[in-house]
């Protein structure tokens, strides 16, 4: 009986090792009252009949007035949410000496089971001086699914980057 339990883990582990990672498409934006700009990109996934997503938000409790007050770091918070309640946070930070980026988060959800999100810092393409870019992989082991996503924050403005581009190693 025991050797049947350990062929059916290799098994499962062995189907999630070769999932299809799938870039996450069904994506909205909010804007900021105060400035117009981008604040916020949640991005989710039907999968099961229940409602997966990743919210980027920025931190914007530093910005005084719509201006960059002096010294500031672009960052803000991944938060997953499953039919709209939150089940984890992760910050992250342009601030290269903060260990926010490039980890992988696992937490338990009655609906999906083991649900976990990772963060990687990307380079852009097209970057600038300034901001971080993000890549984040959403992963539901028991329903075989990985979705991500790429986006560069700066300033107080989200850009979509293609996860193509950027995921080739995570």
């Amino acid at each position: 009986m025991m050797y049947f339990l350990r062929i059916a883990v290799l098994f499962s582990l062995a189907v999630t090792a070769f999932a299809v990672v799938n870039e996450m498409t069904n994506c909205s934006v909010k804007k900021s009252k105060v400035d117009y700009e981008v604040h916020e990109r949640q991005c989710c996934a039907k999968i099961v009949g229940y409602t997966a997503c990743v919210k980027a938000e920025t931190n914007l409790m530093s910005w005084t007035q719509g201006a960059k007050p002096p010294n500031h770091v672009d960052s803000g918070t991944l938060t997953v949410t499953v039919d709209g309640d939150p089940i984890m946070k992760m910050p992250f930070s342009a601030d290269s000496s903060q260990i926010f980026v490039n980890k992988k988060d696992c937490t338990n959800n009655m609906y999906f089971g083991k649900v976990c999100l990772k963060i990687k810092r990307v380079t852009p393409k097209d970057w600038h001086k300034g901001g971080v870019g993000i890549c984040y992989l959403l992963s539901i082991p028991r329903h075989e699914y990985v979705g991500a996503k790429c986006i560069y924050l700066n300033f107080k403005e989200f850009i979509d980057i293609s996860a193509k581009d950027h995921l080739i190693d995570a």
